[in-house]
């Protein structure tokens, strides 16, 4: 009794002296195509995708000995996105991968394929499974500036989400709970993406709101979403895509879809009414300080006292900090 007292007792202590702190997390690979001597970058991304902004990434170098690299990077609690970049090698290249603390993967080449192997393996083969379904399911998308093909274009981006989602689920078994968000945000993000964010002529506009206005299986998805992040909007904070997503659905709704010009202010009374906690605080962050996709009205626009207002409720020490030295030139 008095061993497994002390054997408990050890295993709290453990416990409670590596909470809260990063765990390493292992990346390695030998590839044929890398030359002894040249670099391999690691762009570790804090809060998934933030718009021209260093200040929440973490850059990595490793020199390639032998043809193989590798990386030893400090992760906390929740999974971070990264881009693996190989020199010379674009197609190897791995952007928007998930790693997670006590991950240890292997690249290798097998036949002129890359596999991953070891632990957190299984998330990577995934991840790579949906990049594929997703090209081939787009294969055939129309673009934005073709109007008479514009339905059809959202009937393929609808089918591809729904294939898409189906696959995730059926690898659950292979993913953390947190990765699952993330990936589940990264496949309705992009489809977001793909029907608001518009690069069309404006003589086209008209038709292009005419024809989204009457395609009802769109809202099927954005009551999807709308749940999916009412349900998880503290983890969504470190997802990739799901920020300049929700941000453009916003401007097509509020600006596009009325007419009307894009305001900064508007549109952060309307974020901090319509989401809550870490997910509300990273978009008005983004927001007011990365929103580049309508920057030309933010220029003319003081929202000084929107910054203000942040800063008030903002809980994250980095997007308090961020706001306030990019914002304001304060310093807490």
């Amino acid at each position: 009794m008095k061993k497994l007292c002390i054997a408990i007792l050890v295993f709290f202590t453990n416990l409670s002296c590596s909470f809260g702190k990063d765990i390493p997390a292992k990346i390695s690979g030998s590839l044929p195509f890398l030359k002894n001597g040249d670099s391999v970058e690691l762009i570790l991304f804090k809060y998934g995708y933030f718009e021209y902004n260093e200040n929440f990434q973490t850059i990595y170098h490793s020199r390639v000995v032998n043809h193989s690299f590798q990386f030893t990077i400090p992760i906390s609690n929740y999974p971070l996105y990264f881009n693996l970049t190989f020199k010379g090698s674009s197609k190897s290249s791995l952007y928007s991968y998930l790693i997670e603390n006590g991950d240890d993967i292997n690249i290798i080449n097998n036949q002129d394929s890359i596999i991953y192997r070891g632990k957190g393996s299984g998330k990577w083969n995934v991840i790579s499974r949906l990049t594929k379904l997703e090209k081939l399911c787009l294969a055939g998308l129309p673009g934005q500036s073709n109007i008479s093909t514009i339905q059809k274009r959202f009937e393929i981006i609808d089918s591809c989400v729904i294939t898409q989602l189906s696959l995730l689920n059926s690898n659950r078994g292979s993913l953390s709970d947190k990765a699952f968000i993330l990936l589940r945000s990264d496949i309705l993000s992009k489809s977001l993406l793909k029907t608001y964010f518009l690069q069309t002529k404006d003589s086209d506009l008209k038709i292009y709101v005419d024809v989204l206005s009457k395609y009802k299986n769109h809202l099927i998805l954005d009551s999807t979403l709308n749940s999916f992040v009412n349900e998880n909007h503290n983890d969504l904070k470190y997802s990739w895509g799901l920020t300049p997503a929700l941000l453009s659905r916003y401007y097509y709704d509020s600006c596009i879809a009325l007419y009307k010009p894009f305001s900064t202010r508007a549109c952060y009374n309307y974020l901090v009414k319509n989401y809550h906690g870490a997910l509300r605080e990273k978009l008005v962050t983004y927001l007011l300080l990365d929103y580049k996709i309508i920057y030309s009205y933010r220029w003319v626009e003081d929202v000084s006292s929107c910054i203000d207002d942040a800063i008030n409720y903002v809980k994250n020490k980095d997007f308090k900090n961020y706001l306030h030295n990019k914002g304001r030139n304060k310093v807490i």
